[in-house]
């Protein structure tokens, strides 16, 4: 097949260690992940399994849909695992395969399109961008699911009629890169119809290919008719929280320059003190010299001469265009384009590989900087666990099956449409565990008021360890597999905005509040409606009256 095809199977032990250490020392080196939206994806895991055990503490305020739609796939995995770990742990083991995954899937492109395999650890990296620190977790789950399936789309495409291994193998992939999350199924669909316009023989081989496809686009079109056709909008609920029709998806672009000057910082640019970006420019340096080594000697492995070279030549050309032409966010969708940047950056990797000293010398610094964002990362996590000293001891006093409502006030601003913070907070950075926040408001791409604080949604471990409903929970959001109850939403307290909390309607709601940070705006009221029960580690719990 190509000059690699005997390194199809089996990956030489001690690159598959290395990557294996390099996917878990972040993991290891502490407890809290600074992952903004993490919180609340163990919260929905947890009451997942928490309303198929029947506990009071979830029912009274969540139901479970069980349409198969998008999302489902991290939170059956994490239930699944949670059956013999906790929670947290579960989705730790979780976190550890999609990190390693995404680089044995570029390894399987690597050999799919007769590339130098041993490049497959240059994209450690890819595990950590800047979905990985918003803490995008379906998500996350498909982008290894999507990178396998490309390197099998090529394949099928390619196979002969009576090889169906291709084609179950495609189908299963689809499926489940499906259940992990919408937009990692949309990008397998444009990656699927570029390869099937290069490779089309016959009327026969496309039919094939889309009988593969067949089940997962069913259900995609379901879930298409079902969230965006026949649904009705609510009125009274917040855009984040739904996605509106087909001709309202409240589609947003910041300045196409913007777009351009920062896709550094939408790839690896998620860190404050902005270490992971510089090691993303050097690594795309690699990248980058890799590709110009293999178009300066045409008759290399890595040639784009050949069929296989001009086929990533176009997908990755046709990828950046996507980049570059999709909307930055939507309804009930932050941040569109640039989740999609990891995979140019994959097929790029697979581009730069080759077996010239110069090669060489280049994976050598490639696997170099690996390592080195594979620490970077963990001084990150372990600099965190001191922000996260004290919550624990809190929110367990708090009885099962409450509604806790977050004050968060630290590291974070609210803007006003000059990009100037309208509220008075003043950004107290925490560097290097703030988190870049662009992606929540497009126009403000590299703003520094845009920084929002990985504790953001703390408030949502209370039903990760004891049980009950906070304010914001994901469960209100359309993509969710478990939901409200009609009519059990608390209202009065929104997670974003805190300092605009009405006390007409909070004290409804809310019997303890979580805080962190000074006071601002109308939450400077707090002591009007309750009073401290005790604090920690920079945390306050307050308790109604």
């Amino acid at each position: 097949m190509n000059s690699f095809a005997g390194q199809q199977r089996g990956v030489p032990w001690p690159e598959l260690a290395l990557a294996v250490a390099l996917a878990a020392i972040p993991l290891l080196a502490g407890r809290f992940l600074p992952l903004i939206d993490l919180p609340q994806h163990l919260a929905i895991s947890r009451a997942l399994a928490g309303l198929w055990q029947g506990e009071a503490s979830f029912t009274q305020h969540f139901v479970v849909d069980p349409w198969p739609q998008p999302y489902w796939l991290y939170y059956l995995l994490v239930c699944g695992l949670a059956q013999v770990l906790t929670v947290e742990w579960a989705n730790a083991a979780v976190i550890f395969a999609y990190s390693l995954g995404i680089s044995l899937g570029v390894r399987h492109l690597l050999v799919t399109f007769g590339r130098n395999p041993h490049w497959w650890l240059v994209s450690v990296p890819l595990a950590w961008t800047s979905s990985f620190f918003y803490g995008f977790m379906a998500y996350l789950v498909g982008i290894p699911l999507v990178i396998f399936g490309i390197a099998e789309m090529e394949r099928c495409t390619g196979a002969p009629p009576e090889d169906t291994r291709a084609r179950w193998r495609l189908g299963i992939l689809s499926l489940l890169i499906y259940l992990a999350h919408a937009q990692a199924f949309l990008w397998l669909l444009l990656s699927a119809t570029v390869l099937l316009l290069l490779r089309w023989r016959s009327a026969a081989t496309g039919l094939r290919t889309l009988v593969a496809l067949g089940p997962s686009l069913a259900l995609f079109a379901a879930w298409v008719w079902r969230t965006f056709v026949a649904a009705t909008p609510d009125a009274s609920a917040p855009k984040v929280n739904q996605y509106g029709t087909l001709l309202d998806l409240g589609m947003r672009w910041e300045p196409f320059p913007k777009r351009l000057g920062t896709g550094m910082e939408q790839l690896y640019g998620s860190l404050t003190d902005g270490t992971n970006r510089w090691l993303g420019w050097l690594w795309l340096a690699v990248v980058i010299g890799g590709i110009v080594l293999n178009l300066r000697t045409p008759d290399s492995s890595g040639s784009f001469r050949s069929r296989s070279g001009r086929t990533l030549a176009l997908l990755l050309g046709t990828f950046l265009l996507a980049w570059m032409t999709l909307p930055y966010d939507l309804n009930g969708q932050w941040y569109l384009a640039p989740r999609y940047l990891v995979f140019p950056a994959a097929v790029a990797v697979v581009a730069a590989a080759g077996e010239s000293p110069g090669h060489r010398r280049l994976l050598g610094l490639g696997i170099a900087l690996s390592v080195a964002f594979s620490l970077n990362v963990a001084r990150t996590v372990r600099a965190f666990q001191s922000t996260m000293e004290g919550l624990p001891g809190l929110l367990i006093q708090i009885p099962p099956g409450e509604r806790v409502a977050h004050f968060a006030f630290d590291e974070r601003n609210t803007l006003g449409p000059d990009g100037v913070a309208t509220n008075g907070v003043v950004g107290v950075i925490e560097m290097p565990t703030s988190v870049s926040a662009h992606g929540f408001v497009p126009q403000y791409v590299g703003c520094p008021e845009g920084w929002m604080s990985p504790t953001h949604h703390a408030s949502a471990y209370y039903q990760v360890w004891v049980g009950g409903d906070i304010a914001s929970s994901f469960a209100a959001a359309p993509s969710n597999p478990v939901r409200y109850h009609p009519g059990r939403r608390a209202a009065g307290v929104v997670e974003y905005e805190p300092e605009n909390v009405d006390w007409a309607v909070a004290p409804q709601h809310y019997r303890w509040f979580l805080v962190r940070g000074t006071l601002k705006g109308n939450a400077v009221r707090l002591g009007e409606f309750a009073t401290q029960a005790d604090s920690r580690g920079g945390w306050e719990l307050w308790k109604a009256r």
